[in-house]
């Protein structure tokens, strides 16, 4: 009949556009070079079969049973292969996925089937996105996008349509043709909005809508003032101030993320005399921080990148002696304390290079501090004389600076106690409080402490701001740095060597065993950085940086002879390089979890129903309703054996049309039987019928 040739039409072409979605997603993952024979060889011969079967070549199919017992075999196989023939969790995992999606491929024949076909030809073209550098990726992903456009509205289309809805409409004898140029129009529109907002019109709106957003988190003490206490209200506040990654290792490198640099104090605040500060200009996004000598300085150098939230001004944070910032910025300003800025409250995010101070490394040419900024650097405030006297008391059996600063260093690490605890009430002299009276505090007692008897022993000293360390991320190998590692030290300008580093504070009490949360948050917080990184930050700006690598990776002029695959090439090995190999673990691991899932779970939930009821059956009376729910289990086990029973025929009617069928003598008892318990009120008929239900059950095939 014409219309079960149209009707036949859809269901064709909804089977080839799902096997173009599959054939995308292999030749993706097939063309990145990352799978062995067995998995190019297994797919390809199931999409061959496939195809044979869809074009009416052959008829090849899997049974439910077969296919789970398939299923069931290769799972058990699966240690196998990861502990001695893969010896690699993501190839077995690879082969466990390819096998089991092979298998499926040639069983599908439900809705259910079908939708897990579109669900791994999606895990394999995102596995490709990670594992190709070919570009062919980007044909295979246009491909992908097509065959997926025109499989959704097929398969809508087809899952509104019943058997008797078929065949009484008449409209579907142009439905194939229909959809395909639905699937096409719809293909070129998603494409032009894609080019459009992600290549033609990158995220640049960020200061034209700064004005309709709320106020964002705002983080006091780092810029040109800080009072007594401030950073140990700082520290009592968990908020994400900035991540840092690291190039290099970090191995016997003390984290301090150097901020703002404060050099006058007033008894009670720190704080620099306003200043343009140097004007540093950046030529192509990068500028230098250090002079020649100090670049050519020998010692150890570490590579990292920042991304801060705008919450600290416009303070930059190094480790060490910055020498080289790679940022998005017109200038840096390099203020008379030694600090940096951006002069733009935007937040930042940069490259930098930095030396890692020594005292095996000392500079080329000894360093001269200027009179004025000596002067600035040993003023003192009206303070207790009683301080002065303890720094003369503890270093005058010491000659040379360091071995004074040092002195004063461990006298504070080692007779004062570290807490979070703010003081209750103000008093005349913090300082002298602090030493001889409280003898605990926070990190900014400390370090004023220490810097202020510095000064009264002739030695010039400043106290400078920022982060220590912050927790290492293992999902996104970033660090997270919180307002609750806010620090504060002292650095202390010795003859020979310039301004050297010191800490003064003791170390806390150790934490406690890790909660679980706190691992969620991780989590959370690598979710929330590739958020930013690849979609909110997204702008013209990182377009051109990794153009610009590209170009330098190939030794070859940004841009040249790259074109737009060579770009997104680039731009996905980063996305898998700040993704991590533990996320890609965990990733994979989820998705077998719910492959197999998908797969076995409702089956086993309707087994277990089924015995369910089938106990429930024997162990009390019969029912007049367990007729009904018997005779719908016989319909199911029908159904899935092809045989359907329209709804204007009676159940003795139905049983009739079955013919010679092998089935057809269990369904004439059964019909029977259903008759007695539903209308005879008879309760002996159960056992007998639930008996041929389970029968006909097991014998089910698709």
């Amino acid at each position: 009949m014409p219309t079960e040739s149209s009707a036949h039409s859809l269901d064709q072409f909804f089977q080839f556009s799902l096997l173009g979605m599959i054939a995308a997603g292999y030749g993706a993952v097939a063309t990145s070079g990352s799978l062995d024979l067995p998995s190019i060889v297994l797919p390809a011969a199931a999409m061959l079969a496939r195809l044979a079967t869809v074009t009416g070549l052959l008829r090849i199919s899997l049974s439910e049973r077969a296919a789970t017992a398939l299923a069931l075999g290769y799972i058990l196989f699966y240690p196998a292969d990861y502990l001695f023939l893969s010896a690699e969790f993501l190839r077995s995992t690879v082969h466990l996925v390819f096998f089991i999606g092979s298998v499926l491929l040639l069983k599908a024949a439900t809705p259910r089937d079908f939708r897990l076909l579109e669900l791994i030809a999606f895990l394999q073209m995102l596995a490709g996105s990670v594992l190709s550098i070919n570009s062919l990726y980007l044909l295979f992903l246009t491909l992908f996008l097509l065959a997926s456009v025109a499989t959704l509205a097929a398969g809508e289309v087809r899952s509104k349509l019943s058997d008797r809805a078929r065949v009484a409409c008449a409209t579907l004898r142009g439905a194939r043709r229909g959809l395909a140029f639905l699937s096409l129009s719809a293909f070129a529109a998603i494409l032009g909005l894609g080019v459009m907002f992600f290549v033609l019109l990158p995220r640049t709106a960020h200061a034209a809508l700064a004005h309709l957003l709320p106020g964002r988190f705002h983080l006091a003490g780092f810029s040109n003032e800080v009072t007594l206490g401030q950073i140990g209200e700082i520290r009592l506040s968990s908020t994400p101030v900035m991540h840092a990654r690291l190039y290099t290792t970090a191995a016997g490198v003390d984290l301090k993320w150097r901020g703002a640099t404060l050099a006058q104090f007033d008894g009670r605040r720190w704080f620099n005399e306003a200043d343009r500060g140097e004007t540093i200009p950046t030529l192509r996004n990068q500028a230098r921080l250090a002079t020649l000598e100090q670049q050519s300085r020998p010692g150890r150098r570490i590579q990292y990148e920042v991304q801060l939230k705008s919450a600290t001004d416009d303070v930059l944070f190094f480790l060490g002696v910055p020498e080289m910032i790679f940022i998005d910025s017109p200038q840096i300003i390099r203020t008379s304390a030694g600090g940096f800025r951006t002069g733009s409250l935007r937040p930042a995010r940069y490259e930098a290079t930095s030396f890692l101070d020594s005292p095996l490394t000392p500079p080329l040419t000894p360093p001269v501090l200027p009179a004025e900024s000596r002067r600035i650097h040993l003023q003192t405030p009206l303070m207790d004389p009683a301080v002065s006297r303890l720094a003369h008391t503890l270093t005058a059996s010491h000659l040379t600076g360091e071995a004074k600063a040092r002195v004063l260093e461990s006298h504070l690490r080692t007779r004062y106690r570290y807490t979070t605890q703010l003081l209750s009430q103000t008093v005349r002299d913090p300082i002298a409080y602090f030493l001889f009276t409280r003898r605990e505090g926070h990190c900014e007692y400390f370090a004023s402490a220490m810097a202020v008897m510095l000064r009264t022993i002739g030695i010039p000293s400043r106290m400078v701001t920022g982060f220590q360390s912050g927790t290492f991320n293992p999902i996104s190998n970033w660090y997270l740095i919180r307002s609750s590692d806010a620090h504060a030290w002292v650095e202390a300008w010795i003859d020979g060597r310039g301004w050297v580093t010191f800490d003064p504070t003791p170390s806390g009490p150790a934490p406690g065993p890790t909660p679980f949360w706190h691992s969620a948050s991780l989590y959370l917080d690598a979710l929330e950085l590739f958020w930013q990184d690849w979609v909110m930050s997204y702008d013209i700006e990182r377009q051109f940086i990794l153009a610009n690598r590209i170009g330098q990776n190939l030794s070859l002029p940004a841009w040249t002879g790259q074109g737009p695959t060579g770009y997104l090439r680039q731009a996905w090995r980063e996305l898998a390089s700040s993704i991590g190999r533990r996320t890609a673990v965990l990733a994979a691991s989820i998705c077998v979890a719910l492959l197999l899932l998908w797969l076995f779970a409702p089956r086993l939930w309707t087994l277990w129903r089924r015995r369910r009821t089938d106990q429930r059956l024997r162990s009390r009376p019969a029912q007049a309703s367990d007729a009904t729910l018997l005779y719908e289990r016989l319909l199911a086990a029908l159904l899935a054996q092809g045989n359907e029973k329209p709804a204007w025929l009676t159940p003795r009617e139905f049983a009739r049309t079955l013919g010679n069928s092998p089935h057809a003598p269990l369904v004439h008892e059964a019909t029977e039987l259903y008759h007695e318990l539903r209308y005879g009120a008879r309760s002996q008929p159960v056992h007998r019928l639930l008996d041929i239900v389970t029968t006909l059950e097991r014998s089910q095939r698709p």
